[in-house]
C-alpha cells in the first residue's frame, strides 16, 4: 500500500525547480606602483605587484549593499577578480593598460586600483585609490612614515689657561647640524595602505 502511494507521488510530483540567482563577477585592475622620490638617501626597492598580492588578500572586507539597505560582506553575493599588468590581457584584450589605464578600465566598465608612493627626505606616503567604473573614487587607504630628525648642537668651547686659573671661554653658538634617520620604503606598508582601503569598500 505505501508502496503503491509512493508510485503515485513520483509519478505526479511536479519536478523541483532549483533557482540560480545572477552572479557577477566584479573586475579590479590593479596597476604596479608609480614612485615619485625626491630622497637621493632613501631607497625604493619594492615588489610592483605587492598591491595585487594585498587586494587577493583583503577583497572580501568588502562590503555591498543589500535589498534591506544595509550592507553584507561582498563575499555573500559575489567575488572580485583581480587583473595585474601581465594578466589583463587574457581579459580585456581591446586596450593599451600600460598606456592609459584609467581609460581601459572606463571603457571596459570595472574597477582600478592605483598606487602611489611620494618620498621625500622627511616623509615617505603611499596612497592607495580604487576608481569606480566612472572613475570616481569608491575607497582610499594610505600610510606615512616620518624619518627621524635629530638636531646636533653646535657650540665651540675653548679652554686656556691663565697662570694659575683654566678659563673656559665659549664662542657664539653655530647653527646646529641636521642628522637624519631616513624612511625606508618596506612591503609591511604597502599592506597597511592595501588593508585600510579594502575596508573602506562599500559597493552600492
Amino acid at each position: 500500500m505505501f508502496f503503491l502511494l509512493w508510485v503515485v507521488n513520483f509519478l505526479f510530483a511536479e519536478p523541483m525547480t532549483i533557482v540560480e540567482e545572477d552572479y557577477k563577477e566584479i573586475d579590479v585592475y590593479v596597476t604596479p606602483i608609480k614612485i615619485i622620490n625626491y630622497s637621493e638617501a632613501t631607497d625604493e626597492h619594492i615588489n610592483n605587484l605587492a598591491p595585487y598580492y594585498y587586494t587577493e588578500s583583503y577583497w572580501r572586507n568588502a562590503k555591498v549593499i543589500n535589498e534591506r539597505g544595509t550592507y553584507d560582506p561582498i563575499a555573500m553575493h559575489t567575488s572580485v577578480r583581480t587583473l595585474n599588468k601581465n594578466t589583463v590581457e587574457y581579459v580585456y584584450n581591446n586596450c593599451n593598460y600600460l598606456l592609459n589605464a584609467r581609460k581601459c578600465a572606463n571603457q571596459n566598465n570595472h574597477f582600478l586600483l592605483e598606487t602611489t608612493v611620494t618620498i621625500d627626505d622627511y616623509e615617505l606616503v603611499v596612497n592607495m585609490v580604487l576608481y569606480n567604473p566612472d572613475m570616481t573614487i569608491a575607497s582610499m587607504g594610505s600610510k606615512s612614515v616620518r624619518s627621524d630628525v635629530n638636531w646636533i648642537k653646535q657650540q665651540q668651547t675653548n679652554v686656556k689657561i691663565r697662570g694659575n686659573e683654566i678659563v673656559i671661554e665659549q664662542l657664539p653658538e653655530q647653527k646646529p647640524l641636521e642628522w637624519i634617520v631616513y624612511s625606508h620604503l618596506f612591503d609591511n606598508y604597502i599592506r597597511q595602505a592595501a588593508h585600510g582601503l579594502w575596508l573602506g569598500v562599500k559597493i552600492q
